[in-house]
């Protein structure tokens, strides 16, 4: 999909391909406990793909928050990329 689409607009197919790519590179589904007060679930693909991303964001924040992350979704809170990635998904 092209990277200047935007998440919110993705169709249902887009957004489980989405889902598919991404969620291995957080680590995989599950819960990963980050530091003593921190822990992180990353969804599986079917329910990252059924509850979807809505916000206005480009494809191409969520990937390269992603591609970041190399498999280790702790490195979400302190990624540049992802830190790029929240500013748009909480406007």
């Amino acid at each position: 999909m092209p990277s200047g689409a935007y998440l919110d607009e993705l169709t249902p197919a887009e957004q489980h391909t989405l889902c598919a790519w991404g969620v291995p590179l957080e680590g995989g589904p599950g819960e990963t406990q980050c530091d003593d007060s921190t822990t992180l679930t990353t969804p599986t693909v079917e329910e990252c793909a059924v509850d979807p991303d809505t916000n206005h964001c480009t494809v191409a924040l969520f990937e390269a928050c992603a591609l970041s992350l190399n498999g280790d979704v702790c490195k979400l809170l302190s990624s540049a990329a992802c830190a790029t990635y929240v500013a748009c998904a909480l406007k």
